[in-house]
């Protein structure tokens, strides 16, 4: 193997390291705050009577250019209702709620709707017969978590076999070789080379 694509493997396989690294503690912290909220709703949920205080529809449409660089218009409209409730510590809060087309048509300003929330963190809630909030990215978190963690063991594995492999000259492992190479630097260090 040339020497040049030697000395750039260990550097490489570094940079390599600490990018997985960072992939997965970021896999890991998102997907526990997905797991989290969901474990959240199944054991210290509460229900109550909301009271809807407004509704309307939020327009989200967005310009969109694609490589092609054809200019569309991505449509999408959400419907929100705007819900006051009292948990059952006395506290009111004032929340708004994406909701699905058949109970924003169902709701009217002023009339009672179901609101089920975590005790100890009201602001996770959902409205009417509605599901749990679902983080959709909570699966693919756990995979980055997982794969990058994979990835990363495997680029240990591989920074080991670099660097306590034995060289082609038979004199150790690249350990060795870099060791013995600083030495030789360093005991040149602050002297004057004679001409």
């Amino acid at each position: 193997m040339p020497k040049w694509i030697s000395d750039w493997i260990g550097p490489c396989l570094i940079g390599l390291l600490t990018f997985s690294l960072l992939l997965t503690v970021a896999g890991l912290i998102a997907s526990y705050g997905a797991e989290r909220e969901m474990n959240a709703f199944a054991s210290d949920s509460g229900t109550v009577s909301g009271v809807v205080s407004d509704k309307y529809i939020r327009d989200t449409s967005r310009n969109v250019a694609n490589w092609l660089n054809v200019h569309s218009v991505a449509r999408k409209e959400e419907h929100v209702l705007d819900v006051r409730f009292q948990t059952e510590d006395g506290k009111f809060h004032s929340v708004s709620a994406d909701v699905s087309d058949a109970i924003y048509d169902l709701s009217r300003i002023g009339n009672p709707i179901k609101v089920t929330y975590v005790r100890s963190r009201p602001e996770w809630f959902y409205v009417a017969d509605e599901a749990p909030p679902i983080d959709h990215g909570g699966p693919v978190f756990t995979a980055m978590f997982r794969y990058a963690g994979l990835g990363s063991l495997l680029i240990v594995i591989l920074l080991g076999i670099f660097v306590f492999w034995p060289t082609p000259s038979g004199r150790g492992n690249r350990l060795d070789e870099i060791s013995s190479h600083r030495s030789q630097s360093s005991a040149g260090f602050g002297k004057r080379q004679s001409p």
